[in-house]
C-alpha cells in the first residue's frame, strides 16, 4: 500500500487491468477456461493445506495419547469401552 493512506494502489491496478482486458476481449468464451482453471487450482491448493493441517493435528493428538497410554499415568482412563494401545496407531 501507500504510506499515507496504506491504499493498495498496484493491486487496484492491476484488477483494473485484468477487468478491463477481459471487457475489451469481448468473448466469454475464451476467458471461461482461464477463470474454470484459476478457480479449480485454488480450490486444490486450499483442499491440500486442509488435508496437511488435518494430518498433523490427528498424528500429534495420537502422539498425546501414545505418550500418555505409555507413561502409565494415573490421570489416563480411556473411557472408550474398546480402547487398547494398538488403536492409536
Amino acid at each position: 500500500g501507500t504510506k499515507k493512506g496504506d491504499e493498495p494502489m498496484l493491486a487496484t491496478v492491476l484488477t483494473f487491468a485484468i477487468a478491463a482486458g477481459c471487457i475489451m476481449i469481448g468473448e466469454l468464451n475464451a476467458i471461461a477456461p482461464l477463470i474454470s482453471n484459476l478457480f479449480l487450482v485454488s480450490y486444490g491448493l486450499i483442499n491440500y493445506a486442509t488435508c496437511i493441517y488435518f494430518l498433523v493435528s490427528y498424528g500429534l493428538i495420537n502422539y498425546a495419547v501414545a505418550l500418555a497410554a505409555s507413561s502409565h499415568s494415573m490421570q489416563f482412563r480411556p473411557s472408550f469401552q474398546y480402547w487398547n494401545r494398538y488403536s492409536i496407531m
